[in-house]
This record gives C-alpha cells, structure tokens and sequence, in this order.
C-alpha cells in the first residue's frame, strides 16, 4: 500500500482529482434525470468502448480500481470526494436500467458485445466498491449519508430479472 505513495509523490493529489472528476461527471449524468435515464447516461459513461475518445469514464473507473489497492490514505482521500457513497447511489440507480438490445451482438467496429461490455462494467464497479467497504471512512460515510441503507434496501427490493446482477453485487459489497 505504501509502495503507491513511495513512488508517485503527488498520488494524493492524482487521487483526489480522478474520484472528484467521477464524482462529479456521474452527478452531471444523474441531475434532473428519472432513475431510467440517469442509470443508462452513467452506464453510458462508465462502459468500456472501443475508441478511447469515447472510454473516459471507462479509464476513470479503472484508474480507481487500481488506486483502491493503495491503502488507507488513499481511501480516505477518495471518501473525501464523496466517491463511495456515489457509487452505492449509482449501484442502486442500476437496477432501472433497461433490459440490453441485441446483448450479444458485436457492432461494427467493437470488441466486445453489449452483454460483455455490461459484466465488465459489473465486475469492475463492484471491485472498487468491496476494496473500498473493506476500510472504516468509506462505511462510516455511508452510515453518515445514510446510504448504508440503500444497499441493505438493495438486497430486498424487487428489480427486473435482467438487473439481478446488480442485486447480487450489493450483497457482495455488504458481505
């Protein structure tokens, strides 16, 4: 976990700055937006593509999965951006997202099917979120935001069967 901080100095500051620019790129997708279209705009902006001009959030999410390996500080610092208790919101929002059309099938110029795209997304999300619950600022933030309880009223609450997955990654996350 040091190693991070050992060799990039200014990785606090890097930290900071990718969980604030998420933070504030998944908000600007879910503001004034019904559950529908706010989770298919973060999907959108979170799902892996194949040009990289349009991948940034992609590159976003992975940059922070990486960074979730860097121990305490760093967790502090992206709590600090508010980043775990906005994916748990995001995580939530997914159970509205509509079922995929044509899942396995590839689009020109893709390389992955839209199923594959989603399962990436899913494993991907849920990783940063269980490395993130494993420290105590991001869980105490979200009994303090009180979005806690949207991931225990995420294990209970009916959602489409396609969405099932995302039900079960709340477990994962609380487990």
């Amino acid at each position: 976990a040091h190693e991070m901080t050992d060799k990039w100095g200014d990785i606090l500051q890097f930290c900071s700055h990718v969980s604030k620019l998420m933070v504030t790129e998944i908000r600007r997708r879910a503001s004034n937006q019904s559950t529908e279209a706010a989770s298919c705009a973060i999907v959108q902006l979170l799902e892996i593509e194949s040009t990289i001009e349009n991948g940034n959030g992609w590159m976003l999410l992975t940059a922070l999965n990486l960074l979730s390996l860097g121990g305490s500080t760093l967790i502090d610092c992206m709590t600090a951006a508010s980043l775990p208790s906005t994916l748990v919101k995001c995580l939530y929002l997914f159970f509205d997202l509509p079922q995929l059309e044509n899942a396995d099938q590839l689009q020109t110029g893709c390389e992955f099917t839209p199923k594959e795209r989603r399962i990436l997304l899913q494993k991907v999300f849920v990783q940063v979120l269980v490395r993130l619950c494993n420290h105590a600022s991001p869980a105490e933030e979200l009994a303090r935001k009180d979005d806690l309880s949207l991931l225990f009223s995420a294990i209970t609450s009916w959602c489409p069967r396609h969405n099932i997955i995302w039900r079960q990654s709340a477990g994962e996350v609380l487990a």
